[in-house]
């Protein structure tokens, strides 16, 4: 099996987990993922910022609120390797990358 993306979990971070459990506060009304979304959009010198489920909701939430055009190029890193990406699907608009890196969403025109 080839591991990727192994997660680096200390043991705060399952007590806080365990915490946050025994408290039930793992709803996204609680107050420690307002205080998550708090300090985030502090960091990043943001007026807000929004925690989600995955990355699949992320990029839903995203494209709800950009004005995306068929052929639209949405993303282009330069890592000097090829890429490999899965196309993703939400609100009509196909995400896919490419392997130079860019990112284009694909729709109906």
């Amino acid at each position: 099996m080839i591991r990727v993306f192994e997660p680096r979990i200390s043991v705060i971070d399952k007590l806080n987990v365990l915490k946050s459990l025994n408290k039930n506060l793992i709803s996204g009304t609680s107050p420690e993922v307002e205080k998550f979304e708090t300090l985030y959009a502090k960091k990043f010198n943001m007026k807000f910022a929004v925690a989600v489920s995955s990355g699949s909701a992320a990029l839903d939430l995203a494209l709800q609120n950009v004005n995306l055009k068929n052929g639209d190029e949405v993303w282009k890193i330069d890592l000097g390797e090829s890429l490999v990406a899965a196309a993703s699907y939400a609100k009509g608009i196909i995400l896919i990358g490419s392997e130079d890196g860019t990112l284009f969403a694909l729709g109906k025109k």
